[in-house]
């Protein structure tokens, strides 16, 4: 059967001559990315319409968000501390590779900077050891990561959000508090 009988009952001809270009778009985001090694491409449409339907009901998103527990997680931060992080920020290290950082906060203190990564099963069990290296090379650059589940994210998006600025605060107090004593003993 082809796409056009898939559609025919249900949209007119510009409506699904609309919606074809539009998967045909989604396709081609499809190869470009790495997702076509974790998941198939129907599962990816699926995932990029569930995504767009979201941004219609969420008061916060960004179009850089993959996935939608990014986007919910996303949401509940920005709506939580009223600040954007940056969204999939690429970041040079120290090892010569460039990672990207699904969320970014600048810390308290220069240089350090807080990286938010959002792990999904499909994605994350395959990369556990992966993942510890790529957080040992970001550390040695003065890149925190915190590392939320998406199933956490899905279950209460706002507690979450809660978890992941608590974890942030704590260490800006550290930071403080290391900065504080370091320089009260120059004086």
């Amino acid at each position: 059967m082809d796409k056009e009988a898939l559609t025919a009952n249900f949209y007119s001809l510009t409506e699904q001559q609309s919606l074809w270009k539009n998967v045909d778009n989604i396709m081609k985001q499809y190869y470009d990315s790495d997702f076509h090694k974790i998941m198939d491409s129907l599962e990816f449409i699926s995932m990029h319409f569930k995504m767009q339907h979201m941004k219609t009901y969420l008061l916060h998103y960004h179009d850089k968000c993959e996935s939608p527990a990014e986007l919910l997680l996303y949401n509940a931060i920005v709506e939580e501390i009223g600040i954007t992080p940056s969204v999939q920020l690429p970041w040079k290290c120290c090892n010569r590779k460039t990672y990207r950082l699904d969320f970014a906060y600048p810390a308290i203190i220069a240089p350090f900077l807080f990286n938010i990564e959002v792990d999904g099963v499909i994605y994350h069990n395959c990369r556990i050891q992966k993942d510890k290296w790529r957080d040992e090379a970001l550390k040695m650059d003065n890149v925190i990561v915190i590392r939320i589940t998406g199933k956490f994210i899905y279950k209460d998006p706002n507690a979450a959000a809660r978890e992941v600025i608590e974890k942030m605060q704590s260490f800006n107090n550290r930071l403080k508090k290391e900065y504080i004593d370091e320089n009260e003993g120059i004086s």
